[in-house]
């Protein structure tokens, strides 16, 4: 990492640290074979890799993107088999709390589990990250500190933001538009949110979504006919 006053060489691209000279990998005096792309060498000191957003959601949990091998306590990214990487807070539901079984050795329940694997999951959680301060303080040398270090730092614990839907649902939209003055409008809406709230309903009778008692009962009662029925209706549509 660079020391403290230490300039960046004009040209250099913000978290990503200057390329070697041309004939040399990144081990001192092993010869880079000829005509071999130059690949990026990502300085996990930089700015752009120690902000909240990227401790709490991106380090250890996207995909390294270089090929060639390389000090993976170096680099921010997370790599295959490394003890290091995490799951996204965003995606698999777990909290900030070690696992139990994972402390002991192992955990069955694998990337479903609801608890934190490792001591990077557990205080790189949105619930845990910098919501207590360092006992080091500013004299810190920690290259990745899990603890804030003046008051400035400290955060208020947070649950993982979900991430976005792929698909945006449309029928708030629809429904409002059904609200305007134009009769022919009011019915081609009505007409669209009847056939996707009918293939919505197919979607979920055929996953047994619907019981004997309605919404929420255990067992699929419609059955394939009456599925079938269903589908029979929406394509006279």
């Amino acid at each position: 990492g660079r020391s403290a006053g230490e300039r960046r060489a004009p040209g250099d691209r913000p978290g990503i640290a200057p390329a070697r000279g041309p004939g040399r990998s990144e081990e001192a005096g092993a010869p880079r074979p000829a005509g071999a792309a130059m690949e990026p060498v990502f300085d996990i000191d930089s700015p752009a890799f120690s902000s909240d957003d990227f401790r709490m959601y991106e380090f250890k949990v996207k995909r390294c993107p270089r090929i060639k091998a390389h000090d993976w306590t170096e680099c921010p990214f997370a790599h295959p088999g490394e003890k290091a990487r995490r799951r996204d807070p965003r995606k698999y539901m777990y909290s900030g709390t070690a696992c139990p079984d994972f402390r002991k050795g192992s955990c069955k329940r694998g990337d479903a589990c609801e608890f934190a694997h490792g001591v990077f999951e557990c205080w790189l959680h949105p619930s845990r990250y910098r919501t207590q301060t360092c006992t080091d303080g500013e004299q810190c040398k920690r290259r990745v500190c899990f603890f804030a270090h003046h008051q400035g730092e400290i955060r208020v614990p947070t649950e993982a933001r979900a991430l976005e839907p792929k698909e945006p649902n449309l029928l708030p939209g629809l429904a409002g538009l059904g609200s305007l003055g134009d009769p022919q409008l009011q019915a081609t809406v009505a007409q669209i949110l009847s056939l996707q709230a009918q293939q919505q309903f197919v979607q979920v009778a055929a996953a047994g979504g619907f019981g004997p008692a309605g919404f929420g009962a255990p067992m699929g009662a419609m059955g394939p006919g009456g599925v079938a029925f269903l589908q029979q209706q929406q394509q006279q549509q």
